[in-house]
């Protein structure tokens, strides 16, 4: 089994809690086996890959419209190249997708409590993280929370929307956001670090 050892200047954490200096080691299915934290003192390793930024789970953008919209591969795979890893629809068993992004059911999704999560006919074929950061400056915290409450309303809740031991959730670095005051910003950006395995989910 390869174990993958990856660290950042921050990791976004449960509840939306941030934590200096962690290191992440994960699998080759991309399952996370363990968290630890350095702070002050984190010395380099022997395969430790280093990123400047803010590890993240994967964005699940699973907000329900009733709209008839067009969705193909192609616009799916910009979705996941800006870190969504699940994306819902109201009838996924027609859509048939081999790849990353995950397609869910959103049929049943409740009204999300982040106006940044909804979506219409127009705004679905954006990006979820492009929404994020047209919202302008969104806290961290609320960023980590609003992962979570979208994984709780798909059928993979066990396995993704934080970063935990145990759970394959994707990891994402955040790049160019407020250190300061903790928020995700217009230049902000995301890129995959970890894409984890889809037939594992399953």
């Amino acid at each position: 089994m390869t174990i993958r050892k990856l660290s950042s200047h921050f990791i976004l954490l449960p509840n939306g809690k941030v934590k200096q200096w962690p290191i992440v080691e994960c699998d080759n299915m991309g399952t996370i086996l363990n968290i630890s934290y350095h702070p002050g003192d984190l010395k380099e390793k022997q395969g430790l890959e280093f990123h400047s930024g803010i590890m993240i789970p994967g964005l699940i953008d699973i907000a329900y419209t009733n709209e008839a919209v067009i969705i193909d591969d192609r616009l799916l795979n910009r979705h996941f190249s800006f870190g969504t890893l699940v994306f819902g629809l109201p009838k996924p068993e027609a859509f048939h997708r081999q790849g990353l992004p995950l397609i869910s059911n959103n049929s049943t999704a409740a009204k999300s409590p982040y106006n940044f999560l909804e979506r219409n006919k127009e705004s679905i074929s954006v990006p979820l993280f492009k929404r994020i950061v047209d919202s302008q400056a969104i806290p961290l915290k609320e960023l980590g929370k609003s992962i979570e409450w979208s994984a709780s309303h798909t059928e993979y809740s066990t396995m993704l929307g934080s970063l935990e031991k145990g759970k394959t959730p994707g990891i994402l670095i955040l790049k160019q956001y407020d250190t300061e005051r903790q928020l995700v910003m217009n230049e902000s950006t995301v890129q995959w670090l970890v894409k984890p395995e889809l037939k594992f989910i399953r």
